[in-house]
């Protein structure tokens, strides 16, 4: 249609037309690095402006390919726990201290897509103030 031009699988207003940077093509927002250890982290504004700037993974990741697309994934599994009333430890390794009732999701996986989606599921904990510990709930 008038006004409209291709970009990636569909057909868009000029304006949100995406970007072509070293001979690549990318959508109006996607994010991308450029070079194979992930120094510079791009992104693709509306209108075919490519934004870069410095990066690089943090420690305990490294840059490499995974699914096609370049980035900066873990090297090992994280592991998400309950030390105490109130203290947990995230998957990336960091204490948390928190008190109070409430419910906290501690993990929780979304199916993407039909390719080798992982089973969906959510882990909540369950704390009220006085209790001495709190209550785990699975749910899928």
């Amino acid at each position: 249609d008038d006004g409209f031009v291709r970009s990636g699988r569909r057909c868009v207003p000029l304006a949100r037309c995406g970007c072509s940077h070293r001979g690549r093509y990318y959508e109006a927002g996607e994010e991308f690095y450029t070079d194979p250890d992930c120094g510079e982290r791009c992104v693709c504004r509306p209108g075919g402006e490519v934004e870069c700037r410095p990066a690089g993974c943090a420690a305990g990741e490294e840059c490499e390919v995974r699914g096609g697309v370049r980035g900066c994934h873990p090297t090992a599994c994280g592991r998400c726990q309950v030390l105490g009333a109130a203290s947990y430890s995230t998957f990336d390794g960091h204490p948390l201290h928190f008190a109070g009732t409430c419910t906290y999701t501690l993990a929780a996986v979304e199916a993407e897509g039909p390719e080798e989606a992982p089973a969906p599921f959510a882990v909540e904990l369950e704390k009220e103030s006085g209790q001495e510990g709190p209550r785990v709930r699975f749910g899928v």
